[in-house]
């Protein structure tokens, strides 16, 4: 069953670099899988009606800075999934839980057309998403 994860997202390696978190950051977090979408009573009882939902990280706020890599690193990771090269995911989230992305992840760089990387907060927005439609629990 999908389900939302709460709590803030702690940690976030993309290709084997750590990238820091926004103080701010409040991405949507979901698993990905099968879930109920609607219910429908008929004349021999009810039906359920399902729905397949992604595993994705969406509208989540990261720090990059040229200083240590991470601008740099963002941009690799950019490139690569515009090619179809999809990148490692790791995610740890509030309470210590880590995800990883089955398959991979491709990464979208939200803001592109004006430019992904805002100076004045040095924070760059992503979303991630599964390859093989979940993130599934490893520690």
């Amino acid at each position: 069953m999908s389900k939302n994860i709460a709590g803030q997202i702690k940690k976030l390696i993309l290709d084997g670099v750590p990238f820091e978190m926004s103080g701010d950051a409040e991405g949507s977090f979901t698993l990905g899988g099968v879930y109920i979408s609607e219910t429908e009573m008929t004349n021999t009882g009810q039906v359920y009606m399902t729905a397949n939902s992604t595993g994705k990280i969406t509208g989540l706020p990261i720090k990059v800075f040229s200083k240590n890599g991470s601008l740099e690193a963002l941009q690799s990771v950019g490139e690569q999934c515009a090619r179809g090269t999809s990148v490692s995911c790791l995610v740890q989230i509030a309470d210590g839980s880590t995800y990883s992305a089955l398959g991979g992840a491709m990464v979208v760089i939200d803001g592109n057309a004006d430019g992904f990387y805002n100076l004045k907060t040095a924070e760059a927005t992503i979303g991630i998403h599964a390859v093989n439609g979940k993130f599934q629990k490893v520690a």
